[in-house]
């Protein structure tokens, strides 16, 4: 029974740390509006999203915050995702329809945790039309409110603001109505928000290595060795 004891130790000592890992990057969710797009400012877009009824077309997980594909100089644009994502697209998973490939009428979330210092913290942001940015529930960025705010990919945007630090929730929203060139990036403390410093939220599952299997097996053929000499 000592043995067995032990097995099982080994098997929770092995398993529990490694049965899941964060997924690094942002949760990534896709909208293509066919060019039938209605929202034309962020308030509107932002209600969409959070409706419910409103699923994604597409996921995808994305690694860093610089999408600037879009900006070519040719109206109407049709890019597929997998060029506008770049290296993102290889984790692009088609939610609904059998093709997504749209045009420059879409909308994009992406949404998880970013890891600061406490204290003050830059952002800069390009983005053609729309976004909003939220970091621990304190908005960061609220662009294209009215019309009267009207952004371009060319031009960049900053501003300054403290933060409690440690993990927080991060949000973005971001999209495009209409327009001959498009694509979001956000840096902070000048470099693109991305790597480490931002996670999914979610887990995924580690298999539990070889070598703790082979333990776990020797150990119990040393319980049964055991119990078949007392017997």
């Amino acid at each position: 029974m000592k043995y067995l004891f032990y097995a099982v130790a080994a098997l929770v000592l092995f398993a529990s740390p490694a049965a899941s890992a964060p997924i690094a990057g942002l949760f990534g969710e896709l909208w293509d509006q066919n060019n039938t797009f209605e929202r034309r400012f962020i308030g509107e877009v932002e209600a969409f999203v959070n409706d419910p009824a409103n699923t994604p077309d597409a996921t995808f997980r994305s690694t860093e915050v610089n999408y600037p594909r879009g900006m070519v100089a040719q109206n109407p644009i049709v890019v597929p995702f997998d060029d506008f994502l770049g290296d993102d697209s290889d984790s692009l998973s088609v939610v609904s329809g059998p093709t997504f490939e749209p045009g420059n009428d879409f909308i994009m979330r992406l949404s998880g945790f970013i890891t600061l210092d406490a204290g003050l913290h830059t952002f800069a942001a390009r983005v053609d039309d729309g976004m909003l940015l939220k970091i621990d529930g304190q908005e960061i960025f609220r662009l294209r409110v009215d019309g009267s705010d009207v952004t371009s990919y060319s031009n960049l945007i900053m501003t300054t603001v403290a933060l409690d630090g440690g993990r927080m929730p991060i949000e973005l929203i971001y999209f495009d109505n209409a327009a001959a060139n498009f694509g979001v990036r956000v840096d902070v403390d000048g470099k693109p928000i991305g790597g480490d410093m931002i996670s999914t939220g979610r887990t995924s599952v580690v298999p539990l290595p070889a070598s703790a299997w082979l333990l776990i097996t020797g150990l119990l053929g040393l319980a049964s060795f055991r119990r078949s000499r007392v017997s």
